[in-house]
């Protein structure tokens, strides 16, 4: 079963030979150093590369911004953005802009098994 039929599988509460195994988060820097000390290979920086090091399943991100770079931020550390109906309707031009999304590459890569961390919004990928 490959990582996307598992994924599908699971989220569609189906069958499946295994749970994924993924880990979201980045490491601790004490987390990295125990394990270098553990056996880790030092040379393993890159959470791509810990993650293959440990056989987990490997975690495609499409990230969005649901935010303009105009958007006005919050009155105060911890506040909402939105308190009321005018609050929503002064910040409503600033939400989800036009961003690029190649869902030609996304699909040229996922099948493939490609995965390249560090692309950003306009990056082209080494196909």
């Amino acid at each position: 079963m490959t990582n996307r039929e598992r994924f599908e599988r699971v989220m569609n509460f189906q069958p499946v030979d295994r749970l994924p195994v993924m880990e979201w988060a980045p490491y601790w820097d004490q987390t990295l150093e125990r394990w270098y000390a553990e056996g880790l290979p030092r040379e393993l920086k890159e959470n791509v590369e810990i993650h293959e090091f440990f056989g987990l399943d490997p975690i495609y991100r499409y990230r969005t911004a649901p935010r303009a770079s105009s958007c006005p931020g919050p009155a105060r550390h911890g506040a909402g953005l939105v308190e009321d109906r005018d609050g929503y309707l002064a910040i409503k031009r600033h939400l989800y802009p036009e961003m690029p999304f190649d869902l030609e590459l996304l699909t040229k890569l996922e099948p493939q098994g490609i995965h390249q961390p560090h692309l950003k919004v306009g990056d082209k990928p080494a196909v």
